[in-house]
């Protein structure tokens, strides 16, 4: 039997892919912008950190269609936090330390190791292909936006 595609298995991988997305475009921000090591104790230090609250209760899937949206609010219902609840990781990401740089907090704001798949030679492989990429749409999109952004002055 073969796999068909619908708008919830599409929003799903879709939603995955982004998350991966996030985690290499991070890990190389983090190390192009600012990259003393952990240890450097600048209190001007830049720290760039992903966040990754958990599902939470809001309007974001508005545009799906009406049995998404039912199995998503069932699903909510019982896994879901509240968007405030959801927010204070922002919070604990901003607040957060220099060992923090680059690093990916989850749930209630604990720094997580990246997935095996992440760090493996195929990871860091792939994670410099994507911001290599991304680099250059950027830079297509406005020219110089990268070498002036990531000069430290």
């Amino acid at each position: 039997m073969f796999y068909e595609a619908t708008e919830l298995t599409l929003t799903t991988s879709r939603y995955a892919l982004s998350k991966l997305f996030q985690v290499f475009v991070t890990q190389h921000l983090a190390s192009a912008i600012d990259p003393l090591p952990n240890n450097f104790k600048d209190p001007n230090a830049i720290v760039i950190n992903l966040v990754s609250p958990g599902m939470c209760k809001t309007d974001l899937d508005s545009n799906l269609s009406a049995g998404v949206k039912a199995v998503r609010s069932v699903v909510s219902a019982i896994f879901a936090k509240n968007a405030e609840e959801g927010s204070r990781i922002i919070v604990i990401a901003a607040s957060a330390g220099r060992d923090s740089h680059g690093g990916y907090l989850m749930g209630a704001g604990t720094l997580s190791k990246y997935a095996p798949m992440i760090v493996s030679d195929v990871g860091i492989k792939d994670g410099a292909y994507i911001w290599n990429q991304m680099q250059r749409k950027l830079e297509e999109i406005q020219p110089g936006l990268l070498a002036s952004t990531m000069q430290r002055t």
